[in-house]
């Protein structure tokens, strides 16, 4: 939400009705907030008038009937899907690190100093 002073308001009211239809406008006047402008549409969602869609309603239909063009859709959000998966990968890894915790740990072999070199002397 952006803030506005008043006098700005006055001045660029065109602009101010632009920007209400993509979020609301706090007004202010001496550092307080006195006034929002919101789009007709907010209103009608913060008044409770929005209509809301039947259960399993056609598109269509929700379109035809009167303020059909008020109907507030349910978009699927491709970031909740995107979370959902994650949420399941983290669920799958701290299982996994509990049963690798929970297996006994094996004693490696104590190397030498000669093994050491052996062995970097075989990489390079």
């Amino acid at each position: 939400m952006i803030t506005v002073t008043s006098v700005e308001a006055q001045t660029r009211f065109g602009e101010l009705i632009d920007r209400s239809q993509r979020e609301p406008v706090a007004i202010t006047r001496r550092g307080r907030t006195v006034a929002y402008v919101v789009s007709e549409h907010e209103m009608r969602l913060v008044s409770g008038q929005a209509a809301k869609p039947p259960a399993g309603a056609k598109v269509s239909d929700l379109l035809a009937m009167p303020g059909g063009e008020d109907v507030d859709f349910e978009i699927p959000d491709e970031r909740s899907e995107l979370r959902r998966s994650r949420e399941a990968a983290t669920q799958w890894y701290a299982r996994y690190r509990q049963q690798v915790a929970a297996q006994p740990v094996e004693a490696t072999p104590k190397l030498t100093e000669a093994d050491v070199n052996r062995l970097v002397h075989e990489l390079r």
